[in-house]
């Protein structure tokens, strides 16, 4: 619970940026106007379609903040830094999470690189050293919380894209949800923005994005409800 509530917090630590950032305000310019172009043209728009596009325009808005933002300031390690060959297996950062979740015993030469650091740390001989040779795992619950929050994260993505966008392929959306979350990441990766990337980030992403999608045509295989929106 104690991560959980400390992930919830570092969402809603960088949405209250949302409004002090330059690319919230092109996403919602952006959205605006695809609206007035559209009315323009004179092309239908269902109420609940545009309530659908609203929605996705407050979920980018939402998802620029907690992937990206802030993006004025010192990052650490710096872009250079963040490209690793690990950064581009799949699956790579998932296994090295899981494979630290267990307790391990230190070998004799990490104890004694160990201790010496300590010694020198603290300013007092190795020999009076405490340090215990057990290295205690990340909790199951950390490192979970970056694969369901991943997955959540696109998951109202494939929930509004049939209304929003007329999206009825799941290939469409397969092809969206992966350019979106690719771009996200590298905008990470390249430029230092937000948190470390991975590809394992633009797999779980558009995972939740799919799922969103079967639990939209679900919804409305049950309702009974047809797409008629005619976007593209």
């Amino acid at each position: 619970m104690g991560s959980l509530h400390g992930w919830l917090s570092n969402g809603i630590d960088r949405l209250s940026l949302v409004w002090g950032e330059p690319l919230s305000w092109l996403i919602l310019l952006g959205a605006l106007a695809y609206v007035v172009v559209r009315a323009r043209l004179g092309r239908g728009w269902p109420r609940w379609s545009l309530a659908a596009f609203s929605v996705l325009t407050i979920w980018l808005v939402a998802t620029a903040a907690i992937t990206t933002y802030p993006i004025d300031v010192e990052f650490d390690p710096t872009p250079g830094d963040r490209v690793t060959m690990r950064s581009f297996i799949p699956f790579a950062d998932s296994i090295q999470g899981f494979s630290h979740t267990r307790d391990r015993v230190m070998t004799d030469t990490e104890y004694q690189a160990a201790v010496e650091k300590l010694a020198e740390e603290m300013g007092i001989p190795p020999a009076e050293v405490n340090l215990d040779r057990v290295v205690r795992g990340t909790p199951i619950s950390v490192v979970l919380k970056d694969t369901l929050g991943n997955l959540l994260l696109f998951l109202p993505l494939g929930v509004v894209a049939p209304a929003a966008l007329g999206v009825t392929s799941w290939k469409k959306l397969l092809a969206i949800a992966t350019s979106l979350s690719a771009l996200i990441e590298a905008s990470q990766l390249f430029l230092g923005l937000g948190s470390l990337a991975s590809i394992d980030d633009v797999m779980y992403n558009t995972t939740g994005a799919m799922l969103g999608f079967g639990l939209a045509r679900l919804i409305r295989f049950r309702a009974g409800i047809r797409n008629t929106s005619g976007l593209v």
